[in-house]
């Protein structure tokens, strides 16, 4: 009784989302584009270009209609439990997780599987799978510890970083999860697998398989030079790899390693985007 009333009331949730947003429209995104303008630091002071969506056809006639990705986001925010994780640059990094996602199926339609290193709650992997559900084709293969952050190693310091072994403790433990928790969040697609452990130890059971989708959140760099160094070599021609956490000044590994690993690799398209986050198009 009390699972079904907690599922109402989650679907309750999804659809008072999707109606806030369409009958906020334009006015919604305006005024989050102006919070964000004026919260902004880049290290010289407040950015200094106001934001005006109307400028952007995407915000003019019948937004709520072209932001499937913003519809997606919030849907698999509440479905996974993770509102308080919501932010505006974590909005963008997931819009173009979302588009290039598409963009994967649009060039090898059915062909290869999908892969996810690091889930935390399963708010980018719900996501994912619910459009994986829309496109069709291939199974997801989602990795995770379930148990937090591996051990943070010399090139994940500086920046942001923690700046003791405390402090890196408890960051480490704040990214753990409840592996039963977000298998009941995942449990509408029937094509995903989860696999705890650290990264890399369960990689050997998917090595026969093949990727068109790849996205990597692991925050740190040995994880990150594992995750990539297993999956780009299975990654299909035309396939997409993307990084979570490229460009974060809390995780400097990250960039280092998809730096490094870039000139070994060779991609034909390499990109940041600019409040975090980056992809490679094989």
């Amino acid at each position: 009784m009390l699972k079904a009333t907690k599922n109402s009331l989650m679907q309750a949730a999804i659809k008072l989302a999707e109606l806030s947003f369409s009958i906020g429209g334009r006015e919604l995104l305006h005024n989050v584009g102006q919070r964000f303008i004026r919260t902004s630091q880049l290290g010289l002071g407040v950015y200094p270009i106001g934001f005006r969506p109307e400028e952007v056809e995407y915000f003019r006639n019948n937004a709520e209609e072209r932001f499937e990705a913003v519809r997606d986001y919030e849907r698999a925010l509440i479905a996974s439990g993770s509102e308080d994780s919501d932010n505006f640059a974590k909005r963008t990094r997931y819009f173009m997780l979302h588009q290039f996602a598409h963009a994967a199926f649009d060039r090898l339609g059915s062909e290869g599987d999908l892969v996810e290193c690091g889930c935390w709650r399963g708010h980018s992997t719900y996501m994912l799978a619910r459009l994986a559900a829309t496109r069709g084709g291939g199974q997801f293969y989602v990795f995770d510890s379930f148990e937090g952050l591996s051990e943070y190693g010399e090139k994940d310091l500086g920046g942001l970083a923690p700046a003791n072994t405390q402090l890196a403790n408890a960051r480490r433990r704040h990214f753990s999860a409840d592996i039963e928790s977000v298998r009941r969040t995942l449990a509408p697609f029937d094509f995903l697998h989860l696999y705890k452990g650290w990264i890399p130890e369960r990689f050997p059971e998917v090595e026969d398989r093949q990727f068109k989708f790849v996205h990597i959140d692991v925050d740190l760099y040995q994880p990150y030079v594992d995750s990539i160094t297993f999956f780009y070599p299975r990654l299909l021609e035309g396939g997409v790899m993307i990084f979570d956490d490229y460009g974060s000044a809390g995780f400097p590994g990250a960039r280092k390693a998809v730096d490094e690993l870039r000139e070994r690799f060779k991609p034909s398209l390499s990109l940041s985007f600019p409040l975090g986050g980056g992809a490679w198009v094989k």
